[in-house]
């Protein structure tokens, strides 16, 4: 009888990377300042700064999702950009491709 599992001839074939995430915490008086200076909500276990930063990113996230939807449509609705040559760019840019 092998050692083997029947797995085996599916386990360990590639190789696995892992990523490691870290976070910063401030303690001490560190903490102790950015409750002061920043203010500090309890409640939400968060600074006020970040919160008025979030509450206005979301106020104002539809109407620049809106207007970055017009550009696109825009930008790929337009017909004058088809008329480009890009010939004489690609001819001057050629030489500057280095082969290794």
């Amino acid at each position: 009888m092998s050692d083997q599992s029947i797995f085996s001839k599916f386990t360990n074939l590639y190789s696995l990377t892992k990523t490691l995430r870290f976070e910063l915490k401030p303690v001490g008086k560190t903490l102790e300042n950015m409750k002061n200076n920043l203010g500090y909500d309890i409640d939400l276990q968060t600074f006020l700064k970040d919160q008025e930063i979030e509450d206005a990113y979301n106020l104002i996230k539809p109407e620049l999702d809106k207007i970055h939807e017009e550009f696109i449509n825009e930008a790929l609705t337009l017909n004058e950009d088809s008329d480009i040559d890009f010939e004489s760019y690609l001819m001057s840019t050629k030489s500057l491709i280095i082969v290794i």
